[in-house]
């Protein structure tokens, strides 16, 4: 199924790019969170350049 002209449009806006930044500091934090069952063991968070 091919991607919509129209979807790539709200994709390549500005706004989706905040929101995405925005989500991802959300997992982040949950992720880090001493609190997290999972909280001690070695994992690392990969980051992927938008340009």
């Amino acid at each position: 199924m091919p991607i919509t002209e129209t979807q790539l449009e709200t994709w390549s806006h500005v706004g989706s790019q905040q929101q995405s930044a925005a989500t991802y500091q959300v997992i982040r934090s949950v992720l880090e969170h001493r609190d997290a069952p999972y909280a001690g063991r070695d994992f690392e968070i990969l980051t992927f350049p938008l340009d």
